[in-house]
């Protein structure tokens, strides 16, 4: 059987219901041979699979007419309402989730809606919908009253096809070429709650959900600027999932806006469900270890990258968003550094870096000076040392890598877990490992504190991309130290350093503004400088309008209100002279 191809006559949909018929039933005999195979699979085995191939054929012939329906150029729905209802079911594949409910106008004339179950609300369905298309007149034209309003035809079945798979409900008339879909959607949606990964104690609290449209009305309520703009892209050829570019028009770089958009085009894969999905497209090294682009999901953290220039990418089922471009210092910085005072921030960062430091060198430090460099320790904590490690099986560096594989091994436990028991799973398995392996003679107390010590400044890391990657490194630091002592601590270090400036985040400089230099890294990374002197926005987005804010001026700056004493009371209201009744 031929295909159709855009000019032929609509006749050939005759071919199609029967090709669809032919699907449909050689699909169920496989289906049930398949059953009977599973019993007895040596009899059964040559005719279902002969049977799975003639349903194969066959849903290639369907495919090759459903492509001239879905193409750049695509043949109109048949006027048979018979004839539309079979191409829909065709379209997917026979799915039983497909409800079709059949009608008729008040004129008599036959109608059909179609919809997937368990995406639409049904309440709307039947009781709103189903009445008003019962109790109106067939379709004047290509107009359709709809609870929502006046529908126009859409005559076009990809479109048709799309919103039907997105959740909307399509309404077919016998006579009329295309349909309407009205947007009755209804699937349940998880509520907003408070963000769970990115926890503060001031400010707000919201954190963003599955939806794709609660998550942009969440940034709305932060940014209502006309000048903030959405742009829809589709990624996935069969999940077809919505993703939204968020940024300022006015603020934005219009060569990062195209870019991202270039790249999000480029993507041609059959499956986009998560933010991560996204970046790992967008990043220009997939090998790298370091994550390229940060997540957030935080609506008021993302309307403040916003509003610095930067452009956010919302997918639709992820509750993350993606936040373009990223840099290194971004994964050491929380919401919380800007709802807290000056000195209070700047204290939380500089715990924050110290403790990235500790947690990547210290267990390479600790073996480089058991193991190798000895002399370097002074002479009091030597003796201390030897006199904890004597009697000990085991080798310094092996000591390190047993006991942070059993950590690994109880955080990954107590993350599996349910929430309740996996704290209580964690905390106690910490301590009684660490207090067993001490009192069995394995390990020394003065490793179990650099253990503890490394595992909690790991987690001083506000963002998990960041933490899961300084949990690899250590044990390339480890690895390195066993051997080389310091000098493979310092080879480490360096190539480290080396790595992370050739890094690139969408043409940003990965280390920016440090490396290169620039005011901004006194102002915002190092240190955490008053709101009033956030003047210009940071340079790494290379923002059309630097200028955030004028100089403030603070009216009344030598203001001095004095404080005068509290009038003299009545005599028979003083406490000596107050009467007793």
């Amino acid at each position: 059987m031929k295909a159709l191809h855009p000019g032929q006559p609509v006749s050939g949909v005759y071919d199609l219901t029967q090709v669809s018929l032919q699907l449909e039933e050689a699909q169920q005999e496989a289906d049930s041979l398949a059953q009977d195979a599973a019993r007895d699979p040596l009899s059964l085995e040559r005719p279902w699979r002969h049977l799975q191939l003639s349903a194969r054929v066959a849903r290639a012939r369907v495919e090759s007419v459903l492509a001239d329906f879905l193409g750049e150029t695509p043949l109109p729905f048949p006027e048979d309402l018979e004839k539309t209802l079979s191409l829909v079911e065709a379209f997917v594949s026979f799915s039983s989730d497909l409800v079709i409910r059949r009608f008729h106008f008040r004129n008599g004339l036959a109608g059909a809606m179609a919809f997937i179950n368990g995406m639409v609300d049904q309440r709307v369905v039947d009781q709103d919908l189903l009445v008003l298309l019962r109790e109106q007149e067939a379709p004047q034209e290509t107009t359709l009253v709809s609870p929502i309003g006046q529908l126009s035809l859409e005559p076009h079945p990809p479109s048709l096809l799309l919103a039907l798979l997105q959740g909307e409900v399509v309404v077919f008339c016998n006579g009329f070429s295309g349909g309407w879909h009205v947007d009755a959607k209804g699937f349940s949606k998880r509520s907003i709650e408070v963000a769970e990964t990115e926890q503060n104690q001031i400010g707000p609290k919201a954190a963003f959900v599955e939806d794709i449209t609660t998550n942009m009305t969440l940034i709305r309520r932060h940014i209502t600027s006309p000048s903030l703009r959405v742009k829809e892209m589709i990624l996935g050829k069969r999940s077809q999932t919505l993703c939204f570019l968020v940024y300022l028009s006015d603020v934005a770089d219009p060569r990062l806006v195209a870019a991202i958009e270039a790249r999000l085009a480029a993507i041609d894969t059959d499956v986009v469900l998560a933010a991560r999905q996204v970046t790992s497209f967008l990043r220009d090294r997939p090998w790298s270890l370091f994550p390229i682009l940060a997540l957030s999901e935080r609506p008021d953290w993302c309307a403040w990258q916003i509003a610095g220039g930067r452009v956010v990418i919302l997918v639709n089922g992820d509750p993350f968003a993606v936040i373009a471009p990223s840099v290194f210092w971004d994964f050491f910085r929380t919401a919380d550094d800007y709802t807290v005072d000056v000195w209070t921030a700047t204290f939380i960062r500089a715990i924050r870096y110290l403790g990235a430091v500790i947690g990547l060198l210290a267990p390479g430090l600790y073996v480089a000076l058991i193991n190798v460099h000895p002399e370097l320790i002074p002479v009091d904590l030597a003796l201390a040392i030897v006199s904890s490690r004597e009697g000990l099986p085991f080798p310094a560096y092996l000591e390190m890598a047993l006991m942070l594989l059993a950590f690994e091994l109880i955080r990954e436990v107590s993350v599996r877990m349910p929430k309740v028991m996996g704290q209580t799973l964690g905390v106690v398995g910490g301590l009684v490992i660490g207090q067993a392996s001490v009192q069995a003679g394995i390990i020394s107390p003065l490793m179990v504190v650099v253990i503890a010590v490394t595992s909690l400044s790991v987690f001083v890391l506000p963002k998990f991309e960041m933490t899961s990657i300084w949990r690899i490194l250590l044990w390339v630091g480890l690895a390195l130290s066993s051997f080389l002592g310091l000098y493979g601590l310092t080879l480490f270090t360096i190539g480290l350093l080396f790595h992370l400036s050739a890094l690139k985040s969408l043409g940003v400089p990965y280390l920016a503004p440090v490396a290169p230099w620039s005011h901004e890294a006194l102002s915002d990374i190092l240190f955490r400088a008053p709101h009033r002197s956030f003047r210009f926005r940071p340079g790494i987005a290379s923002p059309q309008d630097v200028q955030r804010a004028s100089r403030y001026r603070q009216p009344f700056p030598h203001l001095s209100i004095p404080t005068e004493p509290d009038p003299p009371l009545p005599k028979g209201n003083t406490p000596q002279g107050r009467r007793r009744p």
